[in-house]
């Protein structure tokens, strides 16, 4: 069910007890726009559906140092000096069917590459 605001037009969510303006009570439905509350005991038989996004938290600290410091390790020939361990990652850079590509950095001379 879609709910619009008779003030201003928008569309409404149903919010949690704790997010609505004053704490008060159950579940509202809300405009984000014009602050409208409604309770849900207003729209008997109907199905709303609440959808909760946690909010994120600030980062408070920014790490310097050696970047690469606790990153996950791997036997890996680097093709630049030959040496045989480096630093990976992977990540999905094609469509989610196909592999993901892994991402080296040699331990030893810093140089990068990748395998699909």
């Amino acid at each position: 069910m879609i709910i619009i605001c008779e003030t201003c037009r928008s569309f409404m969510q149903v919010v949690r007890p704790n997010d609505v303006s004053g704490g008060h009570g159950g579940y509202h439905v809300v405009c984000h726009v014009c602050k409208m509350e409604i309770p849900v005991s207003d729209f008997p038989g109907s199905k709303l559906i609440c959808s909760y996004y946690p909010k994120l938290k600030e980062v408070s600290e920014v790490h310097s140092g050696d970047g690469d410091a606790g990153r996950d390790e791997t036997d890996a020939t680097c093709p630049k000096c030959n040496h045989k361990r480096a630093y990976y990652s992977q990540m999905q850079t094609r469509s989610a069917d196909e592999a993901m590509t892994i991402f080296f950095k040699c331990m030893g001379c810093a140089n990068q590459w990748r395998e699909n």
